[in-house]
């Protein structure tokens, strides 16, 4: 005890030897007292604290601030430096005292100037901030210049006083931009490309949409599903309606998209575009003739075709008027495929309901349609579930796909043999990404992997020949996918530099690569892209 008693007050005056330091500061000197700086140059500042008695403070912890570090900046240990003209105040302080000193940064003539990137790719619908930098005599990069910008053709390429560039339309033919700053003036060649956020398909058709919520779609429009003039197109097409969608979805040779407030408009099938009267609505998914989405509250609602009771509404009566699901169930995602529909709901049951003609609905037997969701029988979890024309496959948690239904082609990815119950894919990898389409198959691998399964008669499948497969075969090419869609017998994807590119049949221009040749490998789709990080 005798120890304890004799320590701890030397403990106590140990800890607070800093704090009287400190506070025996009065005042704080920075040498130099005043300092000119051209921009861009640097210096360091000398801070020294003295007591009452004008003694000096030795080991002081001192806090360096700026009042402008847009115009001057400082490092902890005191080196500022002049970012760009004007003035600004710098301060050393600690215990409560403090010194400071007024910077004044002179403006440096510029001798030199160039755009940045020196590629200008500028999305349709989106933009690009374009920076033009002026450097001095030394090589130093000079800020805060207001500069003029201008374009050579503004309905394609629009800028602002800021270089903020906006995409206003597609086209092949460059637009030069340019930047001054009295007498120095810089060019660039700039062009406006695509940059897809999403991708849907249909039967012989694919749309996307952009960043800034633009619908361009290519391949069939004998029933109208491009929203656009014209019969086909194998490149990308502009949607005729001025509509921003914050998603989309394709089915047959129907379209849907969604607007921000929810508002659905399909378009095809021999329509023109209309509004559908439904509670605001998202994930929307579409089947051969029917159409689905989820309300914010998990609430499924269909309409359209209903000869197999794909629309759940327990009537098998087609119906344009959209109506809610039967059975109250609250889902987390929902697909369409065929004349079937499936949910998982929030506690990762899976249920279908529509055509069971191979099984597709999960149950033990198959053959009996449902009118009502039903569950898929074998107890697993499903985060998510993509439906071909009569098979339906869903992803666990972990990663891993289950298949089930028709297997005549080997979509279910588990060899010839067929099951109405899920089995699980073969191999033992983990997938983040899942499609189906009306008999194949597609993941993508955590690494970004594209795989696929099922039939290959028109290359659908993207490995480099036209046979089935009946387990998991990687993608033909290097790439690294974040998307991958299916349509009747195509399919599309983008990649991990944001590039879209098709595959498999193309007898209607689906793929729009600009011709209609059969792709038995990923193509890139017609003009007007480049990588996201391209310079």
């Amino acid at each position: 005890m005798k120890r304890i008693i004799v320590l701890l007050p030397l403990l106590v005056a140990f800890g607070c030897s800093s704090d009287k330091k400190e506070s025996a500061i009065s005042r704080i000197e920075i040498d130099p007292s005043e300092l000119v700086l051209d921009e861009q140059d640097t210096r360091p500042l000398i801070a020294t604290a003295f007591a009452k008695d004008g003694t000096v403070v030795e080991d002081v912890t001192l806090v360096w601030a700026s009042s402008d570090s847009e115009i001057v900046s400082v490092t902890k240990e005191g080196l500022v430096k002049g970012e760009t003209f004007g003035k600004a105040t710098i301060t050393a302080s600690a215990g409560g005292a403090e010194g400071s000193i007024e910077i004044v940064v002179n403006e440096v003539e510029p001798v030199s100037i160039g755009i940045v990137p020196k590629t200008l790719r500028v999305p349709v619908d989106g933009t690009l901030q374009i920076v033009a930098e002026l450097k001095s005599a030394n090589g130093r990069l000079l800020k805060r210049r207001n500069l003029e910008w201008t374009s050579s053709d503004p309905s394609t390429i629009d800028i602002d006083p800021t270089g903020l560039a906006t995409g206003r339309k597609l086209n092949a033919t460059p637009v030069t931009v340019t930047a001054t700053f009295g007498d120095l003036t810089t060019t660039s060649s700039a062009r406006t490309v695509h940059r897809f956020a999403q991708l849907v398909a249909g039967d012989r058709h694919t749309c996307a949409l952009t960043l800034g919520g633009a619908a361009w779609c290519w391949g069939s429009n004998a029933a109208g599903a491009l929203g656009s003039e014209g019969a086909r197109s194998n490149l990308p097409v502009r949607f005729g309606a001025e509509q921003a969608f914050s998603e989309l979805a394709a089915g047959g040779d129907r379209t849907c998209g969604v607007s921000a407030e929810g508002k659905v408009f399909c378009w095809g099938g021999g329509a023109a575009v209309a509004a559908v009267q439904t509670p605001p609505l998202h994930s929307l998914t579409m089947g051969q003739g029917h159409t689905c989405g989820l309300t914010d509250e998990g609430k499924a609602w269909c309409w359209g075709s209903d000869s197999h009771g794909q629309t759940g509404n327990g009537s098998q009566q087609e119906t344009a008027q959209p109506a809610e699901v039967k059975g109250g169930m609250i889902f987390d995602a929902i697909a369409a495929g065929g004349d079937t529909t499936c949910g998982v709901d929030d506690a990762g049951k899976a249920w279908c309901w529509g055509s069971d003609s191979m099984g597709q609905l999960g149950k033990s037997s198959a053959g009996s349609d449902a009118a009502n969701p039903e569950q898929v029988s074998g107890g697993r979890f499903f985060t998510y579930i993509a439906l071909g024309s009569a098979h339906a496959c869903g992803m666990e948690i972990n990663g891993a796909v289950w298949c089930w239904g028709s297997n005549n082609h080997g979509q279910l990815g588990r060899g010839t043999a067929g099951g109405s119950a899920p089995a699980k894919v073969s191999g033992s990898r983990s997938f983040v990404a899942l499609a189906a389409g009306s008999g194949f198959s597609s993941a993508i691998a955590q690494d970004g992997e594209g795989f696929a399964w099922g039939e290959n008669n028109l290359g659908q499948l993207g490995v480099g020949d036209s046979r089935d497969k009946n387990a998991p075969e990687a993608f033909t090419g290097a790439f690294r996918w974040q998307q991958i869609v299916h349509g009747g017998s195509h399919a599309c994807g983008i990649n991990v530099d944001g590039l879209t590119y098709c595959w498999g049949s193309n007898d209607n221009g689906q793929a729009g690569i600009g011709e209609d040749d059969l792709s038995l490998f990923a193509a890139t789709i017609g003009y007007g892209q480049e990588p996201l990080g391209a310079n």
